[in-house]
């Protein structure tokens, strides 16, 4: 069975069915979901939400016999076109209004298909928040407590790196150490994200990079008078 490279260790949990981990995806992609269902099929709110539960239940179900090539395709444009077709097979079977195609009414939507393209430009715009969850999860695994501390008090509270030091018990140049550690670990892992999602693009990382420096919990506008925790 192969994983997407993107949230695999998420993935992999929700399969050997992790509670604690399918809560984790059902709230991180829930917004994706509603997002294509009423931006894309114009669907009420109240239908959004019955497509989502329908989704998640269908996908916690075939958890153990989810297969996903991700040399194939990307894990956003795999759950993209669930997302449609479950859409599209809701409708079906409630009489709604189908979808407009070009081409007429389909049943399911398949690669390079012009709906297929739009739902992923929504599922897109709605990723920065799947990936700064991401470097959240994978900056956490790869800097301890003490140096995340300076950097969170010196970076992004941009207290003085005199006080700082004292109220640590560290040297100044421990601080500064700290913030460039911090930095440089950030970096990588956004260019790991970017190597291994080539079509990401720059705008993306950047919001994600803001909203980690801000220590903002989601991508939108910035808190106001709001320090990282």
């Amino acid at each position: 069975m192969e994983y997407p490279k993107t949230s695999r260790t998420l993935l992999e949990h929700v399969v050997h069915g992790d509670e604690a981990a399918w809560y984790t995806f059902y709230n991180r992609y829930q917004v994706i979901v509603l997002e294509v269902a009423t931006r894309w099929a114009h669907l009420s709110q109240e239908d959004a939400e019955d497509v989502l539960q329908n989704i998640m239940s269908s996908f916690f179900s075939m958890r153990e016999s989810f297969v996903f090539d991700s040399g194939k395709a990307k894990f956003r444009t795999f759950f993209g076109r669930i997302i449609a077709n479950k859409i599209i097979d809701f409708q079906r079977k409630n009489r709604r209004e189908y979808v407009s195609f070009d081409d007429g009414i389909a049943t399911e939507l398949t690669d390079g298909s012009r709906e297929l393209e739009e739902v992923n430009r929504i599922v897109m715009d709605n990723w920065s928040q799947v990936l700064l969850d991401d470097v959240r999860q994978k900056f956490n695994q790869r800097v301890n407590t003490a140096t995340y501390q300076a950097f969170q008090l010196f970076a992004l509270q941009e207290r003085p790196v005199d006080k700082v030091a004292d109220f640590l018990g560290c040297t100044i140049n421990q601080v500064y150490q700290a913030k460039k550690r911090c930095l440089s670990v950030l970096d990588d892992i956004l260019r790991e994200f970017h190597k291994e999602d080539p079509e990401l693009p720059a705008q993306t990382l950047k919001e994600v990079f803001l909203a980690f420096m801000d220590g903002r919990e989601s991508i939108g506008k910035r808190d106001q008078g709001t320090s990282a925790s």
